[in-house]
């Protein structure tokens, strides 16, 4: 039980990989499924659930850890109390951050990142020497910008590793690995289906051509939620997509400043 260094070989008819790696394109990282032989990082849940589907793996190295049940009481409480407060309160609202925030504040980047409020000229400047991860226009000729310095990397690799980059407590990139792990574990099951057609998929969420069981849709832990019955949807790219139903449309761009309708996604 751990996190391991493999060579992957993974079935070449696999119509949706199960396995992610990132590869970099251009100079920036992008996260792929691939088929094929590759090497990488990968809980242990995660390699044997891969195996049921044809993958096979030669482990290089890996780093072991117990198994503890450390937030269960936590999850529970607090999305117990998202689940009877109304989303207009601030019970939900606090409950919901709390719960999201948890395996995110774990997983924290040991590399900080800075931040500066500048204005448009001088952001333009500063654009090329810097890896920007988040740019908020104050709408008053400034920006509020995020970025790692482009002499240091955006994550931690066992190159760049040393105890001097870094002096932040409580992560652990480990637990929030697994989190994310245990959910592509889950959403594998839907991936594997060959009843269903999958049009867009995240972390936590499916769009698809049919109703699932019962059993699977509802408001409790680990169930899914039916969020929209599109009648005409469109898929583009991950974080952006849209559709549109009987009563209205929805349209998600991420970073998008102004709104564009259905229409024009299309």
């Amino acid at each position: 039980y751990g996190i391991f260094q493999v060579e992957v070989e993974a079935p070449l008819d696999m119509k949706i990989p199960l396995l992610q790696t990132r590869i970099k394109i251009n100079g920036s990282y992008r996260t792929i499924s691939p088929v094929g032989n590759w090497k990488g990082y990968y809980f242990s849940d995660e390699l044997y659930n891969a195996q049921k589907y044809g993958y096979k793996f030669k482990v290089l190295k890996g780093y072991l850890f117990e198994k503890s049940d450390i937030f269960s009481k936590y999850v529970d409480y607090f999305y117990d109390l998202k689940k009877n407060s109304l989303k207009s309160s601030s019970f939900y609202t606090i409950s919901k951050l709390l719960l999201n925030s948890l395996y995110g504040r774990l997983g924290m980047n040991p590399i900080l990142e800075n931040h500066k409020i500048i204005s448009y000229q001088e952001a333009i400047k500063l654009y090329p020497n810097i890896n920007i991860t988040n740019v908020v226009d104050l709408n008053n000729g400034k920006e509020l910008i995020s970025y790692y310095n482009s002499n240091s990397e955006s994550s931690l690799t066992e190159e760049n590793f040393g105890d001097d980059l870094f002096d932040i407590k409580n992560v652990s990139v480990v637990v929030s690995s697994i989190v994310t792990a245990t959910a592509r574990i889950y959403m594998s099951k839907f991936k594997t289906n060959k009843n269903i057609t999958i049009y867009y998929m995240d972390t936590d969420s499916i769009d698809i051509d049919s109703f699932l069981p019962e059993e699977l849709v509802g408001e409790e832990l680990g169930q899914m939620k039916l969020e929209h019955i599109f009648n005409d949807a469109v898929f583009l790219a991950p974080k952006m997509y849209g559709g549109i139903t009987d009563d209205y449309e929805y349209v998600i761009i991420k970073g998008l400043k102004y709104p564009i309708s259905y229409k024009e996604l299309k």
